[in-house]
């Protein structure tokens, strides 16, 4: 069934953002033929969310798209189908089942396309009801989602310590095992010397008998034996060196005892300092672990930095080889110059008319030489490839002004002038108009040095083939009388003037003006800031493009610009050489955002409003100006 026919382009685009990326990713891999057929030379690795978006809706017509599209349709209404089954046999009524159901759907920023591809006919306050009803539903679920998540990481967090915990548990299990053992071999060894001990206290009392025995029987012989005394006085003294030598023994004994148990006491002490290095261990090795946490993400930046950095050098790369190949095309066409060059002068020898034949050879090559402005030849298709650059830069489209500032830029760039620009949004004008017309994602850019003079940019602007350059921070710091006339000699280049601070224009005569576009971007931020472009590169074909006075576009709109101009303080040569390119008062009231007021305001110091009763006539409270509002929110 085909679900795409009944729908809006609105409704179809909403199915392509709701798809999921990767499964968007994946039905690509799986037909990569098709794909190619598509978007011939790109990757499918390559595509980002937006691209993907794109290309389902750009290409929604084609069957590969639209099969894809009509599944997914179908998958989910069959899903819904099931689970409001589910909800109703759960005791739901059916609009509370469709709430809790369409919360969770795809469906749920888009409840009257559900009820449009089901067929179901539904009041708009039914709707609307709905609606809220489902958009509460699902900031619900999100929110219970987002409490869960913490407690989810906590849980995961906790179960990880649990298990370090019971390695620890077990480490130290094992090691007190081992003290253990070791104290009950300390005390087996202590038993065993107690017990020789008790032996030789046994062995030496037992001595000391026999000798108090011996010392009794000597004096009951030395009454009756004087004549032996010398003998058993000998043996006397055998008897007490034996028993001192048994003294000094039982004593070593003692000291051997006091040993061990010292030893005893310093092995227990051992123990507790183990202890003390196990959790001093364990601190370090918490340590390390954050520090290797950290060391890990470090890491992570850094081979982030290294990728950016390699994409970057292939960037530079890739313009390099662009430059070179158009460098080797002008030397090329200019070779192709010196020959017709060469066959003209031939040629030329054999006129008979020497004048008519100069005349011939000089509208030749004023024609030639002659470099006329470019424009696209389809302004849309410019646009679009366009604004893809400006967004992939943080340009927002929905803020005030943005659509005006854009259609201006169109309208100016074209047109075979300079445009004087701040640095910052100079450069990032200058490469999307560079990856937008010929796919080189940085612009040709010159930047002022002391040793710059006007021959170098001269140079510069011939030598190079690119079709936008960028003229950094020239203006200030050299002679705009030189300078100007060199830019003018190459309209056919989109060629951007960037300076660093408003303040050094106010060192600049006013008359620059008539010779360049001055645009101010300063309402616009996120451009402000020098930023690189990632948008995929685009070209588009360009035709020769002639500048028309616009002296009779609108007279009226160019009155007004030439007496707002004039009263802020602007001669009246340069007021009517801007008020001629006014085409109509939309471009007006452009001319007046992005020119002609920030140009009074911030380089000439002035407020406008103060300064021109035209302008309070013409864009004041009661004023009929289309962008009031906002010129007088900016400048009033």
């Amino acid at each position: 069934m085909s679900y795409l026919i009944n729908l809006t382009n609105e409704e179809i685009k909403y199915v392509c953002k709701v798809i999921p990326f990767k499964e968007a990713s994946a039905y690509f891999k799986s037909y990569p033929k098709e794909f190619n057929k598509l978007k011939p030379g790109f990757r499918v690795k390559s595509l980002n969310e937006d691209t993907i978006v794109r290309t389902l809706y750009g290409f929604r017509n084609r069957d590969f798209i639209a099969s894809f599209l009509n599944k997914n349709i179908e998958r989910w209404i069959k899903e819904i189908d099931e689970e409001i089954i589910k909800a109703l046999e759960d005791g739901l009524e059916q609009d509370t089942a469709y709430i809790d159901v369409l919360a969770r759907s795809f469906f749920s920023g888009n409840i009257a396309l559900f009820f449009k591809i089901k067929a179901e006919e539904k009041s708009e306050d039914y709707l609307k009801v709905m609606s809220s009803a489902v958009v509460y539903q699902s900031a619900h679920q999100k929110a219970y989602e987002e409490e869960m998540e913490p407690l989810k990481k906590r849980q995961a967090e906790l179960e990880c310590i649990q298990e370090e915990m019971k390695n620890r548990i077990f480490d130290e299990k094992k090691n007190s095992e081992k003290l253990r053992r070791k104290e009950a071999e300390l005390k087996e060894k202590l038993e065993e010397k107690t017990e020789w001990f008790e032996q030789e206290q046994k062995e030496n009392f037992r001595l000391s008998e026999r000798a108090d025995k011996l010392e009794a029987e000597l004096k009951r012989t030395q009454d009756d034996e004087v004549w032996r005394t010398a003998e058993m006085q000998q043996k006397i003294d055998t008897l007490i060196s034996r028993l001192e030598e048994q003294v000094e023994k039982a004593t070593g004994y003692e000291n051997l005892i006091s040993e061990y148990t010292s030893r005893l006491s310093c092995a227990e002490d051992d123990i507790e300092t183990w202890k003390n290095k196990v959790r001093s261990r364990e601190k370090q090795l918490f340590t390390y672990k954050a520090e290797r946490a950290t060391l890990l993400t470090e890491r992570e930046s850094d081979q982030k930095q290294i990728r950016e950095l390699k994409e970057a050098l292939d960037k530079a790369l890739s313009v390099e080889k662009a430059y070179k190949e158009r460098l080797f095309l002008l030397s090329t066409e200019k070779e192709s110059y010196q020959q017709k060059n060469r066959e003209l002068e031939e040629t030329l020898e054999g006129q008979k008319n020497i004048e008519t034949a100069v005349e011939i050879v000089s509208k030749r090559y004023s024609y030639i030489d002659r470099k006329m402005p470019l424009c696209p030849e389809d302004m849309d298709d410019f646009e679009e490839y366009f604004n893809y650059n400006l967004e992939n830069i943080g340009f927002d489209k929905n803020v005030d002004g943005s659509s005006d500032f854009i259609n201006y830029l169109k309208k100016t760039v074209f047109c075979g002038n300079p445009v004087l620009i701040k640095r910052g949004p100079g450069i990032n004008l200058a490469n999307c108009l560079a990856n937008t017309l010929y796919g080189v994602p940085v612009a040709a850019h010159l930047s002022y040095s002391k040793n710059t003079d006007v021959q170098i940019i001269s140079d510069f602007l011939t030598d190079t083939p690119d079709r936008v350059v960028c003229i950094d921070s020239f203006i200030g710091n050299c002679n705009e009388m030189e300078f100007i006339p060199v830019l003018e000699q190459h309209r056919n280049k989109i060629i951007i003037i960037t300076y660093m601070y408003d303040k050094t224009l106010s060192f600049i005569p006013n008359e620059l003006l008539s010779s360049v576009h001055f645009i101010s971007a300063d309402a616009f931020s996120p451009i402000l800031r020098i930023r690189d472009i990632t948008e995929d590169p685009s070209e588009v074909k360009e035709i020769s493009f002639t500048y028309k006075s616009n002296a009779r576009a609108d007279s009226r709109s160019q009155k007004i610009f030439r007496e707002i101009a004039c009263e802020c303080g602007l001669g009246k040569d340069i007021a009517c050489t801007m008020a001629d390119m006014v085409e109509d008062e939309n471009h007006l009231n452009e001319m007046l955002m992005f020119t002609l007021l920030p140009y009074v305001s911030k380089v000439l110091g002035k407020n406008p409003y103060n300064c021109s009763k035209r302008l309070q006539r013409y864009a004041g409270e009661t004023g009929r100006c289309l962008r009031k509002d906002i010129l007088m929110r900016w400048f009033g």
